[in-house]
Parts: structure tokens; sequence; C-alpha cells
């Protein structure tokens, strides 16, 4: 008899775990056939500015993203990836797809800008972890109709779990995070031609929004620290309070995101439509 019941206890436990790795299987199957990327990606070694971020149920229905540190204290990361990460303790920008993740970092790189037509790296993680990167240069700045917040576009290619990397500039500083691929092109007007449009939220609206929250932006090199963003991007970041999710934009306004007495790095703005966040 206590065979008897051992055995059955055994069948059915093979059962269970049989039926268990066919849905891991499976789920496995359905995420990796919704990898989404615009051009050809290459692996990069491990950086300390390109940190993992875990999303979902690892190995069920779970993935990767990425974060950047901005002081010891907090990571910068995409708002789509903060709310499915693990993390607590994470403030959300009110319009932009950027979030505050309360965690420390023994390395925090330095942030920089961005010029017309230099070279730029997205560096970020695959959904199965390993860090990637992709090369081009930066385009231009838009605003995003349906939030009201100003981004920037490259050209280089991302794919799914880059969401929230580091955007590089040839000095190695980093000057935004990755947030989305644009799919309709076609649709919008003044936009420089080009192979491909990769989104990133640009370091100035970023180290400008830490600023409206009190948080150390001493790692921000002198030339980002000196800018003046435009009043539109000041005006953005001062929602926090007021109205912490508007749906609707309203006007797309022909102000630049920063200013100074250099030549401006930001001076087009564009209507933005449909876009894969990933």
């Amino acid at each position: 008899m206590k065979l008897f019941i051992v055995f059955s206890w055994y069948k059915r436990a093979c059962k269970t775990f049989t039926a268990r790795m066919m849905a891991i299987v499976c789920i496995a199957a359905m995420v990796t056939g919704c990898i989404t990327t615009n051009g050809p990606i290459s692996q990069t070694p491990a950086n300390n500015a390109n940190q993992l971020v875990v999303i979902g149920v690892p190995i069920l229905l779970g993935g990767f993203g990425s974060s950047v540190p901005i002081n010891d204290s907090y990571q910068i990361t995409a708002k789509h990836v903060a709310r499915l990460s693990w993390d607590l303790d994470v403030i959300h920008h009110p319009y932009c797809d950027l979030s505050l993740i309360r965690t420390s970092s023994k390395h925090v790189p330095s942030w920089g800008l961005i010029y017309p037509d230099q070279t730029v790296t997205h560096e970020g993680h695959s959904l199965l972890g390993n860090s990637v990167k992709g090369e081009g240069k930066y385009l231009q700045d838009v605003i995003d109709t349906n939030t009201d917040c100003l981004y920037s576009l490259s050209d280089a290619p991302v794919m799914s779990g880059m969401s929230g990397g580091p955007v590089f500039n040839e000095a190695g500083e980093i000057v935004g995070i990755t947030v989305a691929i644009v799919h309709n092109p076609e649709d919008l007007t003044n936009l420089r031609p080009a192979e491909r449009y990769s989104q990133f939220v640009p370091a100035t609206l970023i180290f400008d929004w830490l600023k409206q929250l009190g948080i150390d932006t001493s790692h921000a090199s002198p030339e980002l620290a000196g800018v003046q963003v435009s009043s539109y991007v000041n005006q953005l970041n001062q929602q926090q309070a007021r109205q912490p999710e508007p749906q609707v934009a309203q006007a797309i306004p022909s102000q630049s995101s920063i200013s100074s007495n250099k030549t401006d790095n930001h001076s087009l703005t564009n209507e933005m439509g449909y876009n894969s966040y990933f």
C-alpha cells in the first residue's frame, strides 16, 4: 500500500513537472516571438553605466530592461520598465517615459550633451540579459503629442530590453536613455531623412527634472550643468505635483529643449505619433 501511494505521488509529480515545463517552453516561444528591433544589434562588454532591471516573473513571464545610475542613490530608467520591475521605491515623471528608482550604485557615469550628426551609441540588455549595443548618429528632437513630452531621435538600431539603457556620446558621456522605436516616420513633418528612428529621453530634460525634485545632479558634466533648458521643458518638469498623469497633448511649441550661448544642439521640435515601447 505504501509503495502504491509513493508511486501515485511520483506519477502525479511527473505530470505536474511536465506540464509546467511545457508551459515555460510555450511562454518562452511567445516572448522570443515578440522581440522588437529596427536594425542589427551587436554584443558588447558589460558596462557599469548599463544596469540590468528584472521585469515580470523571471523564467515564466519575465525579461529584462535597463537603467543608468544618476548619483549614488538613484538610477534612471524608462517608466514602462519601472512599472513592471520589482522595485518599489520609484518616482514616475508625470508626462515622459521616465522614472527614478532608489537604489545605490558604486559607479556613476558622467552625463553630457550631444550635437546633431554626432555619433551616439545605445546600450542596454537583450530579453535574455546580454549586454548589447546599436550605433548611429543623433538626429533631432520631437514633441510626442500623446504625452506633451520632448524626446530625441537617433538612427541607431535598438531592440527589446534596451529600454532605460544609456545613450553615449563620442566622449563616453551619457546623453539620455532609450525608450522606443518610431514606427510612423512617414506621417511626421520636418523629419530628417534616416534609415530608422530610435527614441530617447535627452539628458537635458532628465537633469532639469532632477533639479525640480531636489535630487543630486553632481554627475552632470560642466557643459550639461551650465546649460539652460527651454521654458517648455522647465514647465513640463514642474507639473509633478499638479497633474501626475496627463493623457492628451494640447500643442507643439516651436522651442528647443536647451538654450545657451553656443550653437543650439536641439533646434527642431516635431510631432511624434505611434511608437513601440519595449
